[in-house]
């Protein structure tokens, strides 16, 4: 998972702070699984406003989520050079209480 590096999202360095640039989008390097009992079709048949990750259902109780061999490069702050939050590891803001276990094995950061 890739976060900062040489390549520059905006200008100017914490142009984030100071106007708003095509760049200045918080960086996540992933998002840990999440178990539910309903949602949306993997494949939408119809356009919607609500993003994708919207889950509005109970969470299914129990679940593992494992995961081996990752690294997270270019995570040494949590601002951009841009001035945009960057975080290597985030759960589902919309979704339930419950988020179930995650194992990491060999990650590197």
């Amino acid at each position: 998972m890739y976060g900062e590096s040489p390549s520059r999202d905006c200008f100017y360095e914490n142009e984030c702070d100071n106007r708003w640039h095509v760049g200045c989008t918080a960086r996540h390097g992933m998002m840990i699984s999440y178990f539910s009992s309903g949602g949306a079709s993997i494949l939408p048949r119809v356009k919607s406003d609500i993003p994708h990750s919207s889950i509005k259902t109970d969470a299914s109780w129990g679940g593992r989520s494992e995961y081996d061999n990752l690294e997270f490069i270019g995570f040494t702050s949590n601002k951009t050079w841009c001035g945009a939050n960057q975080t290597a590891i985030v759960i589902n803001p919309t979704g339930a209480d419950y988020i179930p276990k995650a194992v990491f094995t060999r990650t590197k950061f």
